[in-house]
């Protein structure tokens, strides 16, 4: 009988470490805090440059003088916007739609956390468009995503009250909405 093979009877065999919930969830927050530092403000100036590059014109210049004279008011009522809901989804939103599910699936998520995670050069390099589709369509409740990340963090280390507040809200931590993790802390016990 070999004693290296064999467990004692009674007690549960171990887990390989990477089949450990804390496992993952350390994980994300390394590749969470390397986004941050390592160019968190790239994808924030990439996303306002996409925004302001693809505005429209300021409506001054297409606006009429006050010498030209004004067009004649319309009949018919103007056509109302089509609905986003019957649009059908791009092959990249569909992917970062079931992107955000898995890690919706792993451990909490904020709104922005997870855009930030979807679009970053450091993680999954969607665009933000796509990401911004996939996180506004998953269907999460940010309320609950925000329990589940305090609780999960609570389960690693000890926090103060305000002290997981702010992880939970900080630009640098998960960047829920102060709302947000003041609710996910009472809903951990804090």
């Amino acid at each position: 009988m070999s004693s290296a093979a064999q467990v004692p009877e009674g007690t549960k065999p171990k887990k390989p470490i990477w089949k450990r919930w804390w496992f993952w969830v350390a994980a994300v927050i390394v590749i969470a805090i390397g986004a941050n530092m390592g160019g968190g403000s790239d994808t924030t100036d990439t996303a306002s440059t996409q925004a302001t590059s693809s505005a429209p014109a300021p409506e001054s210049a297409t606006t009429p003088s006050a010498s030209s004279p004004a067009p004649a008011p319309s009949t018919s009522a103007p056509a109302p916007p089509a609905a986003p809901e019957t649009q059908e989804a791009t092959a990249g939103q569909e992917q970062a739609l079931r992107k955000a599910e898995d890690y919706l699936d792993l451990t909490g998520f904020s709104r922005l956390g997870l855009i930030e995670q979807l679009s970053s050069p450091y993680g999954d390099q969607f665009s933000v468009e796509d990401a911004t589709y996939a996180v506004d369509n998953v269907g999460a409740d940010w309320n609950a995503e925000a329990a589940e990340k305090a609780e999960d963090y609570l389960e690693l280390t000890s926090f103060s009250r305000a002290g997981l507040i702010e992880q939970l809200s900080s630009e640098y931590g998960d960047r829920f909405t102060v709302a947000e993790a003041e609710y996910g802390v009472t809903q951990a016990g804090l």
